[in-house]
């Protein structure tokens, strides 16, 4: 808000699916972008920025799935897991470690489920006209959308249904292979009643010397 009266202008950076991310907290993440909107409401360039979490070197989450071994147990496995996330778009599923409660099937449309609470908002709540179709969409960025108020409006009657079908076909692009695919559907990943409500960089500190490693990365104070 500050920067918008200020005449200066910023995209909204949304980093989802740090450990005890769900469905619920993808809801507010979604009702805050519905606020954003109502600031910006008439500011055209507006886009959004809905990245997955990067377990990256140096970084607390990184320690932090080295320490519940979703990286790998050996050297080899996380050079694997490093080639793996090296050069990938952040907004793509396919760097994402699931250390979250419920089924990978839920995160993998978590975006899709921001991205759709902010086109309904914007398009049926304030009803404001769709933008240019020639917009070419950033694969980094999102702007807002412009899918027919028809379309819109079938979404809205589907409801959960429509998460469901969106679930199915997601997990069946992300892993081409319909077995891997219902293990997605299926599977659920870690709960939440593990992961103590601190800051990850406290967590880290605390058990260092549990970790499977000698040694770890030193966490830089301030990042």
């Amino acid at each position: 808000k500050a920067i918008q009266e200020a005449g200066l202008y910023t995209i909204v950076q949304l980093v989802i699916g740090m450990p005890g991310e769900t469905n619920q907290t993808i809801k507010e993440t979604s009702e805050f972008a519905c606020k954003v909107i109502d600031m910006f409401v008439d500011d055209y360039k507006m886009e959004f920025s809905i990245n997955y979490a990067q377990a990256l070197p140096g970084t607390p989450l990184f320690e932090y799935a080295r320490f519940h071994e979703a990286i790998g147990t050996t050297i080899d496995e996380e050079e694997k897991y490093l080639l793996k996330i090296s050069n990938v778009n952040a907004s793509h599923i396919g760097h994402y470690l699931h250390l979250t409660e419920g089924t990978f099937a839920d995160a993998i449309i978590w975006r899709d489920r921001i991205r759709k609470a902010i086109d309904m908002h914007y398009h049926l709540k304030l009803k404001k006209p769709f933008k240019d179709e020639n917009i070419q969409d950033n694969p980094y960025f999102t702007f807002i959308p412009h899918t027919s108020r028809l379309r819109l409006r079938l979404y809205q009657f589907l409801g959960e249904l429509m998460w469901t079908q969106l679930k199915i076909k997601r997990s069946y692009q992300y892993s081409k292979n319909i077995r891997e695919a219902l293990k997605i559907l299926f599977v659920k990943g870690r709960p939440t009643a593990k992961i103590p409500d601190r800051s990850l960089r406290k967590i880290m500190k605390e058990h260092k010397s549990d970790l499977p490693y000698s040694e770890i990365q030193p966490l830089r104070e301030g990042r």
